[in-house]
């Protein structure tokens, strides 16, 4: 898994690509951890659309930034990954805890 971070006034946007599964989680998953836990009052938005594969690691990943965010008093919301994903994402409830968006701009601004 590789990541971008980038602050934008108090939210912050982590693009996340390549694979999402549990061998590849090593190197950034404490670096997109503490980024999610710096968002005071603002919003996380994970961007999923450059992930290659997602396993249960991965929705595992998606959670505990969700809870950083929710320690930081901020909203978490996501921009859709591949299609592909849609079955586990369905099978672990990401939607009953975070909103899913078509498109980055749209996730920024929470519509």
């Amino acid at each position: 898994m590789d990541c971008t971070i980038e602050r934008r006034g108090p939210d912050t946007l982590i693009i996340l690509t390549g694979p999402l599964t549990g061998p590849a989680l090593a190197r950034n998953a404490a670096k997109v951890e503490k980024a999610a836990g710096a968002a005071r009052g603002g919003r996380v938005v994970a961007d999923l659309r450059g992930v290659k594969d997602l396993d249960t690691a991965g929705v595992g990943l998606l959670f505990a930034l969700y809870r950083r965010a929710l320690m930081a008093e901020a909203r978490m919301a996501l921009v859709k990954p591949p299609a592909r994903f849609g079955r586990l994402m369905a099978a672990a409830g990401i939607e009953r805890f975070m909103r899913v968006y078509e498109t980055r701009a749209e996730a920024l601004r929470g519509g």
